[in-house]
C-alpha cells in the first residue's frame, strides 16, 4: 500500500513543482551541473551586467556550451585563437534550430571579470552582449599554457 501511494504521489508532487507560479525565479545557470565553476560564474556576471540595464538574462544552453568546448579546443589544437572558421559554427547552430548567432573571443585575461569588462568597453563587442530578445548563451573559459581562453556564443530562440 505505501508503495503504491509514494508511486501516485510522486507525479503529484512534480506536477505541483513545475506549475508553481508563485515561486521566485532561480538562477538557470546555478542548475546547469555541466559547466565549470568558471562558466557559470561568467554567465552569471553577464546576466547581471544585463538586469543592470532592464534586459533579459541569457539563458545557458547546453548546445552553445558544448560548441564553445570544441570550438576552443580546436582553436587550442591549431594554435590560432581567431574567428576563422565562424561560417561552419554559425552553420551548426542554425541547423539546431537556432538564428542570430554571433561570437565572442577572448584570452590573456585574468579573470571573468576583466574579460568581460573588454567587451564592455569595446563597442563592436558589447552591442552582442546587450542585444535586446530573448537569446541563448554558450560560454567555455579553458586555461591553457598559463594563459585563459574565453569563448561565449549566443544565439536567438
Amino acid at each position: 500500500m505505501k508503495k503504491k501511494l509514494i508511486y501516485l504521489l510522486f507525479p503529484l508532487l512534480i506536477f505541483c513543482s513545475i506549475n508553481n507560479e508563485d515561486k521566485p525565479k532561480s538562477n538557470p545557470i546555478n542548475n546547469v551541473v555541466d559547466w565549470s565553476e568558471s562558466d557559470r560564474d561568467l554567465v552569471n556576471l553577464i546576466n547581471k551586467y544585463r538586469l543592470e540595464l532592464n534586459l533579459s538574462e541569457f539563458e545557458p544552453n547546453m548546445d552553445l556550451h558544448n560548441l564553445c568546448i570544441s570550438r576552443l579546443e580546436k582553436m587550442k589544437l591549431n594554435g590560432n585563437i581567431s574567428h576563422n572558421g565562424i561560417g561552419e559554427i554559425f552553420k551548426e547552430v542554425h541547423n539546431k534550430g537556432y538564428s542570430n548567432a554571433s561570437e565572442l573571443l577572448a584570452y590573456g585575461y585574468s579573470s571573468n571579470i576583466s574579460v568581460l569588462n573588454a567587451w564592455k568597453n569595446s563597442e563592436q563587442h558589447n552591442k552582442k552582449i546587450i542585444v535586446k530578445g530573448d537569446f541563448y548563451v554558450g560560454v567555455h573559459v579553458l586555461e591553457y599554457d598559463k594563459k585563459k581562453y574565453y569563448i561565449l556564443l549566443t544565439a536567438e530562440k
